[in-house]
Parts: structure tokens; C-alpha cells; sequence
């Protein structure tokens, strides 16, 4: 058996890296509020699809929700992808939304192109 001053090999090799492992996942109450159910105007209700057929579905009002609101929702849908390691896309007419910077991620989802109504996203891997 190892001594105290040598540490067993099993262990060590068990503790995690830094890197290792997926992203932790988005706490749900650092997401942006839900527009209350009588409000219809400026109201987007978000479809998010990921891999293996995850899905989520959220309401956001385009008016004061931002692109990295939208990101962090999406993040609680698939949480394999670290944030700025995915894209979210449209499929027909395919628009991509990223996250490219501050700026990016301070527009409303108005200034990005979401009007209210439904809009279904992909989570697309950047790589």
C-alpha cells in the first residue's frame, strides 16, 4: 500500500481538471423574467431545439430581452456547449444568431431581427 507521502495513483487521477467535463449548466434564476400571460404585443415564444431532440420553449418580449438573454435560455436547453460555442439558426430563410461580442450581446432580440409571434431555433455547434 502507498504511504501517507505518496498519494494513491487512483485518486489522483480521479480528481477533475479544470477543463474536464461539460460547462455547468445556466441557473434558471439568472434568466430574464417571462413576459406576463396578458401581454401579447412585442412577444416572441421561442421554440429552442438541441441535440438528441432537447427541446424548450420560452416567451420573450423582443423589446427588452437580448441576444444573450436568448443565449442563456438556450444554454438550459443544451448545456454541452459552452456560451460563444454554439449558434442558434433558423432553417428557412436560414439566419444565424451569434454571439460576437458585447455589442451582440447587448441587442434586443427586435434590433436581431425576432418579431413576436414563434420562432423555432437550432443549436448549431460553432465548430
Amino acid at each position: 500500500p502507498p504511504s501517507a507521502a505518496e498519494p494513491d495513483a487512483a485518486m489522483t487521477d480521479a480528481e477533475p481538471t479544470p477543463d474536464a467535463g461539460p460547462p455547468p449548466p445556466v441557473a434558471p434564476e439568472s434568466l430574464l423574467a417571462e413576459p406576463p400571460p396578458e401581454k401579447k404585443t412585442d412577444v416572441c415564444t421561442v421554440m429552442v431545439r438541441g441535440n438528441a431532440g432537447r427541446k424548450g420553449r420560452r416567451r420573450f418580449d423582443v423589446a427588452a430581452a437580448t441576444l444573450r438573454d436568448l443565449f442563456l435560455f438556450a444554454r438550459t436547453v443544451e448545456t454541452s456547449f459552452p456560451m460563444g460555442g454554439f449558434h442558434l439558426v433558423t432553417r428557412f430563410p436560414r439566419r444565424v444568431f451569434a454571439l460576437d461580442g458585447k455589442e451582440a450581446e447587448g441587442r434586443t432580440l427586435a434590433e436581431a431581427g425576432l418579431r413576436e409571434g414563434q420562432e423555432l431555433l437550432l443549436i448549431e455547434s460553432i465548430s
